[in-house]
């Protein structure tokens, strides 16, 4: 008996060291990432490919640290064109920060997770931790998150991104989460302060680029527009810092703030009022401003197809964009050309993940049912005041 006892602790010795994915109380979670993991998804190809690969680990880096079989603990789906993939945890488990080493726009959403912007490049990457929902209160992550502050990111290219992403969304309290603790809700790093500002900005952040500086620096530039006041430009030297819970950020340093933009030299500009310009100029003007900054793509399964319009209702410029997918899916779409705000969609699978999304993020868009719904929107756009 004593022989068989010591067999049967051996095997599960074994099998916890080699991460096995064998049963814990009946669930499909590994040994070792029950309380928490690091998970990632590689995806390849560019817009309109569905071809990824999935990773999990049990550290804040990948260096040293277990592997895991992610089979079960990462999840992930496209929209239809294949320009936005959501990952999300396994069930049970939250997210506790995500973001992109490969530099990607990323937005966090409590519905559908960590959502991830595909672009035309060799790979496109996303990391999120998760956390057990149940056992985050009582134990440490085995990523080695301070429940006592807050988690920090994955690395210094993340805790930037993660930082600027929760601005552009307006969310102050996401965001303070990657300043280092003891400077959080300090200074400029109030989140309440931060969610005022940045929630009300008329045009929200847009991160530009992300540039290496050094080890431990990075360069941010993006920008915003005040409520009446003109586009800004700003660009800033990020100091990150790592701590045994993550990658934080220690201090911003500005290095150019509010640079103002020059108009698009196409943009439709107010005239005197006794030459207004007619609405056939205004539409050429927007024509000609769409072709300039779009381009029709065409793929084996698919095409992204654009149409430009002069709005009289918005006295603004429409940009329409049409995707055809596999089969007979189909999404259209009416953009304010300027502000990239989304006004109407329709996608005839349902309301679609690009509208939940626009809903998520503040934009007041209508998420038509029907076809013919959409034209009617299109219509009250379209039409002469």
């Amino acid at each position: 008996m004593l022989y068989i006892m010591k067999k049967m602790l051996l095997m599960t010795a074994t099998l916890i060291l080699i991460g096995c994915t064998a049963t814990n109380n009946g669930s499909s979670i590994p040994f070792g990432a029950d309380i928490g993991y690091v998970a990632e998804v590689i995806q390849v190809g560019g817009v309109g490919s569905r071809s990824i690969t999935k990773n999990a680990w049990n550290a804040p880096t990948a260096t040293d640290s277990a592997n895991f079989d992610a089979t079960n603990l990462i999840f992930t789906s496209f929209n239809t064109p294949g320009d936005l993939m959501w990952v999300s945890c396994a069930e049970g488990f939250t997210i506790a920060s995500c973001g992109s080493p490969s530099d990607n726009n990323v937005i966090l959403d409590d519905a559908f997770g960590c959502g991830l912007g595909i672009e035309d490049k060799l790979k496109n990457i996303v990391q999120i931790e998760c956390i057990n929902s149940a056992k985050a209160t009582d134990a440490k992550p085995v990523s080695k998150l301070d429940a006592k502050t807050t988690n920090g990111a994955i690395s210094a290219e993340n805790a930037v991104s993660a930082f600027y992403n929760a601005l552009s969304m307006g969310n102050g309290s996401k965001a303070v989460q990657f300043i280092i603790p003891e400077k959080q809700e300090t200074g400029s790093y109030v989140s309440e302060r931060m969610t005022k500002y940045y929630g009300g900005l008329e045009q929200m952040l847009k991160i530009e680029r992300i540039d290496w500086v050094g080890e431990t620096q990075r360069r941010v530039v993006y920008t915003y527009k005040e409520q009446g006041k003109e586009k800004c430009k700003d660009m800033m030297d990020v100091n990150v810092t790592e701590r045994s819970n993550g990658w934080f950020i220690e201090s911003i340093v500005p290095r150019q703030v509010c640079q103002t933009e020059s108009t698009p030299p196409v943009q439709i500009i107010a005239q005197p009022s006794n030459h207004e310009p007619s609405a056939v100029d205004s539409k050429m003007k927007c024509e000609q401003f769409g072709q300039q900054e779009y381009e029709d793509t065409h793929f084996d399964d698919g095409s992204i197809e654009f149409e430009f319009y002069y709005s009289p209702t918005l006295d603004t410029c429409i940009l329409q964009r049409e995707e055809y997918g596999p089969g007979t899916a189909y999404a259209i779409m009416l953009y304010d050309m300027f502000t990239k705000n989304m006004l109407i969609h329709y996608y005839n699978g349902g309301e679609g993940m690009k509208c939940a999304a626009a809903k998520a993020m503040g934009q007041d868009v209508v998420c038509a049912k029907t076809l013919e719904e959409f034209n009617q929107g299109k219509k009250y756009l379209l039409q002469n005041k």
